[in-house]
């Protein structure tokens, strides 16, 4: 019988997953309460894993002043490298539905209506110039 580490992963798919994202950012997958032994160690190190993050087709990053702070949005598109067990994974990890990316859509959606409405005000006959 396996026993899984608290990342919810079976020992062997979290050390693959570890082994994935080594060099390539820190994250969840960094800190989990699963013992390691010399193999999980050795795969942690780093020896022979090179960084997977690599140049996109798409890669826009914009930083934006608001108020006393900024905000950054980045976009990556391109195609899918990751191995089947990483995306499974990072599903549950990064879930898609969250409230912050709900009122993020939502603040979108607005700020398009309003540029729609502006421009259907502007050329209609209720202002004339």
């Amino acid at each position: 019988m396996e026993i899984n580490c608290s990342c919810g992963l079976t020992p062997k798919t979290c050390c693959e997953t570890l082994k994935d994202t080594t060099n390539a950012r820190e994250g969840p997958f960094m800190t989990h309460d699963a013992t390691t032994d010399g193999q999980q160690e050795e795969l942690l190190s780093g020896k022979d894993n090179p960084t997977t993050w690599v140049s996109h087709p798409i890669d826009i990053r914009i930083s934006l002043p608001f108020l006393h702070t900024r905000f950054y949005f980045t976009i990556v598109a391109g195609r899918e490298r990751r191995p089947a067990h990483r995306r499974k994974a990072e599903r549950h990890q990064f879930p898609v539905l969250t409230v912050g990316n709900a009122l993020f859509a939502l603040g979108l959606a607005t700020l398009f209506t309003m540029m729609g409405l502006a421009v259907l005000i502007a050329r209609s006959a209720i202002i004339e110039y």
